[in-house]
């Protein structure tokens, strides 16, 4: 059997490429995962359902913000399925749940400031050592309210555990580094995150169901409990909480990562 030619240089490079906070995830739960992926270049080729739900309604959030009706993000997403069967049917349920999403923040949302929505950013940061990498990712939402500006999260689940939940979201790493770089580009302080949660639909088809009674099913579901399919959680920050963040969190784990791929270019 033919042996697979080592790389002789990373597929990844920390201070070229910078570094997102999935990135960062993968460092800190295993570095072994994360070398085959930033060395190798090697990444997990399958998708679960949840994440394709998720992917769809980040995409719809995202073409929603630009003015798009239904009709018109239904077509993109049916030709992004092509004549996948099962995936057209996620997309149909996706599409269900986002109208009742829309209906029912509309207008609470109504007069609300957005000032960012799905905005890439990449942000140099200065560590304590001397070193400089840059923070990258996507903001899902930036609003003004009350003199103050907040980071919104929009995540979709299968489960949500509210207490848990209420309770990280002053530690969430996501959460925080999204915070220390809205600071360094809007100069300004985040005053807290909202965290809003969209749930999945886990009702299974029956054997005998058609794809619209099961989909008439699950609108009946939604309407009947829409509290447990949108949640909200608001967090607001502390004086100061950004700032030990970055001092005792994020820093610290940054520079490891140098120290990590600064000898790693020696041996990939």
């Amino acid at each position: 059997m033919q042996r697979r030619k080592k790389r002789s240089k990373p597929a990844w490079d920390l201070y070229r490429d910078g570094i997102s906070y999935s990135l960062l995830s993968r460092f800190v739960n295993c570095r072994e995962r994360f070398r085959i992926y930033t060395v190798e270049g090697l990444k997990p080729a399958e998708t679960s359902d949840s994440m394709d739900f998720g992917t769809m309604f980040h995409s719809l959030l995202e073409e929603h913000s630009k003015g798009r009706n239904l009709a018109y993000l239904k077509r993109k997403l049916y030709q992004e399925s092509g004549n996948d069967i099962e995936k057209r049917a996620m997309v149909d349920q996706c599409l269900l749940v986002f109208k009742f999403y829309e209906e029912t923040w509309k207008e609470n949302d109504a007069n609300r400031k957005y000032i960012s929505q799905e905005e890439v950013f990449r942000v140099p940061v200065h560590l304590p050592s001397g070193r400089k990498i840059d923070l990258r990712g996507r903001y899902d939402e930036i609003y003004r309210e009350a003199g103050g500006i907040w980071l919104q999260e929009n995540k979709t689940k299968s489960q949500i555990d509210e207490v848990a939940l209420s309770n990280i979201l002053a530690h969430d790493l996501q959460t925080m580094l999204y915070s220390y770089t809205i600071k360094l580009l809007y100069k300004e302080e985040p005053r807290g995150v909202l965290y809003n949660v969209i749930r999945r639909p886990l009702l299974k088809q029956k054997q005998k169901e058609t794809n619209l009674e099961f989909l008439q099913r699950i609108e009946q579901d939604i309407q009947a409990r829409p509290e447990h399919y949108f949640v909200r959680f608001r967090t607001e920050f502390g004086d100061g909480d950004i700032d030990r963040f970055v001092k005792r969190t994020l820093f610290p784990l940054l520079e490891s990562v140098c120290v990590w791929c600064d000898s790693i270019k020696a041996n990939p």
